[in-house]
């Protein structure tokens, strides 16, 4: 038979809460208590892919352009909305069969030290809940257009974000001064 000790709880066991993990951000101000910033993404890199980008366009090279998408991109509608990456692919293609982007070559169409960064909390535009890694880049145009034919909007709106392959789009959006 077990030996019983009537009116004696068992012993209390010490749990320890979990410790707190930092989110991760790009920027923070000296109000958060415990945050790990990543390493910015360097201007360099942000050049290179916003020239793959272009330089994909002016190809006309479909499979370059799409390689620079996340898996999760979009098309940004700069009232909040974001389309899916099928759509704004589909909307590329349209463009390529449609317009003759190879006539920009030897062109000047961007000025890499034109190019704006911004974290999404500086930007006028809603574009839909970015995550805390994300930030934003304005590429400005110089040749938008050959002869009559518009080809490129006065400015791009990317989203960009490192993924594990590299730095990546999420969004893309035109704007145009009204």
């Amino acid at each position: 038979m077990p030996l019983v000790f009537e009116g004696r709880q068992p012993d209390g066991v010490l749990v320890e809460p979990e410790p707190a993990i930092a989110s991760v951000r790009l920027r923070a101000s000296a109000s958060f208590a415990l945050t790990a910033l990543v390493e910015p993404v360097r201007d360099e890199q942000v050049e290179a892919l916003v020239r793959r980008l272009v330089e994909a366009c002016v190809k006309e090279d479909m499979e370059g352009f799409a390689s620079q998408f996340a898996s999760d991109a979009g098309l940004l509608d700069l009232k909040g909305g974001v389309g899916t990456k099928a759509a704004l692919l589909d909307s590329w293609r349209r463009r390529f069969a449609s317009l003759d982007y190879t006539r920009l070559k030897g062109l000047v169409v961007i000025r890499p030290e034109r190019l704006g960064r911004y974290a999404p909390e500086e930007i006028p535009w809603r574009l839909g809940q970015l995550e805390r890694t994300e930030f934003v880049v304005v590429v400005p145009f110089e040749a938008q257009r050959v002869g009559t034919e518009k080809l490129f909007p006065e400015r791009w709106i990317l989203v960009l974000r490192r993924d594990p392959g590299g730095l990546r789009v999420t969004g893309l959006g035109e704007l145009e001064t009204p």
